[in-house]
């Protein structure tokens, strides 16, 4: 991996000889570290990278993965999970999955959703009948394979898809923290369970989405919306910190393809001639870390007071905080910060 550096965009501080600092382009920065007081040192807010920008100006967003070669495509539209929306949806997966059979399953299993939580007597967002006549109305313009009057997903269903994506359904979501101490958590916790090379966290200029093409001038929607739900009758989203991104899709015709590119490769494809350049770059930064590394992550991180008990404020986190505590205590030479 070749050094990377450039006049339009310089590295930030100085990363010395135990970082390697590359990109594809300019749109992602890489930055590889090799012990966890410089991946943490990265992060913090008070860093390099991000110490310029105040936590409560909302400026970056970060996700975290035991995999560093994971890509940032949502769930609902992963290979992988597509046989599990589909049937979620009561469909079976179609030989040819284009824009029009991908939103009518993805409408479906939210109408299945919101009608399931009504059934058992649990809210959601926007419960009423704006809500309502939203789900009959372009739900049906969906099922019988019309085109999608404006984008999908439709505003007030929004904040249900966002309850359901924090559930685990399968969304066009993206789930995102404000708080890159608790990415890396969710990242060093995910790579116990895996034996990937190396974790990693992505972080978003929030900002930048603002500055590229409307999807559709008329309608006024970014092509990447960030979501940010309402944290009162949420208290994991609270604790987390946490927000969404989203790409919309545009009305379409049938046979439409599914963009199925991470958000990463979809923002460098934008059209950024004037007046939609982007003045600040990278929009991107994906900081890596040795899963060897992990054990010793997480009690950093313990350091920062980043735990489950924090992440999850209920019992069932307190006792998870336990059990991770006594884990990373039992593992055999836990290697020290440094």
């Amino acid at each position: 991996m070749a050094i990377f550096h450039s006049a339009r965009n310089p590295p930030h501080g100085n990363l010395g000889s135990n970082y390697r600092s590359t990109a594809t382009s300019q749109i992602v920065k890489h930055i590889e570290c090799i012990n966890t007081r410089q991946f943490l040192d990265q992060l913090a807010p008070r860093g390099p990278l991000f110490g310029s920008a105040q936590r409560t100006d909302r400026v970056w967003a970060y996700r975290g993965h035991g995999d560093d070669e994971f890509q940032l495509v949502p769930k609902s539209l992963r290979p992988s999970e597509r046989a599990s929306l589909f049937a979620l949806a009561g469909q079976n997966v179609p030989e040819q999955i284009d824009n029009q059979s991908q939103v009518r399953a993805e409408a479906l299993v939210i109408e299945r959703f919101i009608s399931h939580c009504d059934d058992s007597g649990l809210v959601v967002p926007g419960y009423g009948h704006i809500l309502n006549e939203t789900l009959k109305t372009n739900t049906q313009w969906v099922k019988v394979g019309s085109e999608v009057l404006g984008n999908w997903p439709h505003d007030p269903i929004v904040p249900s898809i966002c309850l359901a994506q924090h559930h685990g359904l399968p969304t066009r979501f993206l789930d995102w923290s404000f708080s890159a101490f608790k990415a890396a958590h969710f990242a060093a916790a995910d790579a116990l369970a895996q034996k990937s090379a190396r974790l990693s966290v992505w972080a978003i200029s929030l900002p930048a989405f603002r500055k590229m093409r409307p999807i559709s001038p008329s309608q006024g929607h970014y092509r990447v919306d960030v979501i940010v739900p309402p944290r009162c009758d949420n208290t994991y989203l609270r604790a987390q910190e946490g927000l969404f991104t989203l790409c919309r899709v545009n009305a379409f015709a049938e046979g439409d393809s599914v963009d199925l590119r991470p958000l990463d490769q979809q923002v460098e494809s934008f059209d950024h001639s004037p007046p939609y350049s982007l003045n600040t770059l990278p929009v991107f930064y994906h900081v890596t870390l040795p899963s060897s590394e992990a054990v010793a992550c997480l009690q950093g991180l313990e350091q920062e007071s980043v735990n489950p008990a924090v992440l999850f404020p209920d019992y069932n986190g307190v006792v998870t905080a336990m059990k991770s505590r006594v884990h990373v205590s039992a593992t055999d030479c836990p290697p020290k910060i440094e």
